[in-house]
């Protein structure tokens, strides 16, 4: 694929997004996804493409997560506009929901916002309250868990280790706690509750075990 096909596919994407917001209609609406997904196919697409310039090459395969190319090259800005209009719709439901304590109907938009974009996670913050006043522990652990499917942050995973522990059930915290171990190598305070969960089932090695990776962490040995 040339520079001047990309250009025009990227053109008459531009034409269907100005449309789309032109429109404004829901953010769980058909349209909305059938645009992303021609938006990620695209960004496959110039990954793929055999026809630009060394550099570009260059900055595509250092940014293959997010590609964006240089303002010189393509011209992005009707994605960012679809993004930001997403997210409003996004915000504007969950908190119409929110006032009326459906946490239920308002919960799909989280999932969209975390789709849109990772910086959306901060709107969890509304559900992990409500859910901890009433002691919803198992909806607590399904919001984490929607989360870290999106972000892939390794304190969701630790979050649902320690409601376990308060649970009692240790088997299960223990497979969350591992996993944010392997995350997160730095973090030695995952090492000292992994400690506490093997002290409760009796196992002296891997107990010793964990004291000791947390101490070596600490020190800057880990």
């Amino acid at each position: 694929m040339n520079m001047a096909a990309i250009k025009n596919q990227l053109k008459i994407l531009s034409e269907d997004i100005d449309k789309f917001i032109s429109k404004k209609k829901s953010i769980l609406n058909p349209d909305f996804d059938r645009i992303i997904t021609y938006y990620k196919q695209l960004k496959l697409d110039l990954i793929k493409t055999d026809n630009l310039d060394e550099n570009v090459f260059k900055f595509i395969s250092e940014n293959t997560d997010d590609v964006v190319l240089p303002k010189e090259y393509l011209e992005l800005k009707s994605i960012n506009k679809l993004i930001k209009y997403a997210n409003s719709s996004a915000q504007k439901k969950i908190n119409l929901y929110l006032k009326e304590d459906n946490y239920k109907k308002a919960l799909p938009y989280l999932t969209k916002a975390l789709k849109i974009s990772l910086k959306n996670s901060k709107l969890i913050y509304p559900f992990e309250k409500y859910y901890k006043k009433y002691h919803f522990n198992s909806e607590l652990i399904e919001l984490y868990k929607v989360v870290f499917y999106y972000t892939y942050d390794p304190k969701s995973c630790e979050k649902i280790g320690d409601i376990y522990v308060k649970q009692k059930e240790y088997e299960k915290a223990l497979d969350y706690y591992l996993n944010v171990a392997e995350l997160s190598e730095n973090n030695f305070k995952i090492y000292l509750k992994l400690a506490k969960i093997f002290k409760n089932l009796n196992d002296e090695v891997s107990y010793n075990a964990c004291i000791q990776q947390a101490d070596r962490i600490k020190a800057g040995n880990g």
